[in-house]
């Protein structure tokens, strides 16, 4: 339960500075602060659920391509769990490929620093 709460706000703290300092990740400019706030949450949460649960099936499909490519095919799977939260929030809008591998790169880089 400690393992999964500290994801869910690793990943609200991922996008929130996805949001800050990648250009192209943005949320609706009519939100006002409770609905950033809110967003931020339930982001948060749809990321956090996807990075524990959804993500080690995904990985064990993958074993064979992750052990192939000397475990960076583990990169795209965040990048299709990333690409997704932008499907799936309306109000998060990840513009274009490279805001998106950004953020990839961002949640990979949290999910290091909050597995050690």
């Amino acid at each position: 339960m400690k393992k999964f709460l500290s994801n869910i706000i690793a990943c609200i703290i991922t996008i929130y500075l996805a949001t800050l300092f990648i250009p192209g990740v943005y949320l609706d400019p009519s939100l006002d602060k409770i609905g950033r706030i809110k967003v931020y949450l339930i982001s948060g949460i749809i990321l956090g659920f996807l990075n524990y649960f959804i993500k080690p099936i995904l990985k064990f499909l993958a074993l064979p391509v992750i052990i192939l490519s000397i475990g960076f095919f583990s990169f795209f799977i965040n990048f299709f769990i990333v690409w997704l939260i932008d499907i799936l929030i309306p109000q998060l809008y990840i513009v274009g490929f490279l805001p998106t591998l950004f953020t990839a790169i961002l949640l990979t880089i949290m999910s290091l620093f909050v597995n050690r």
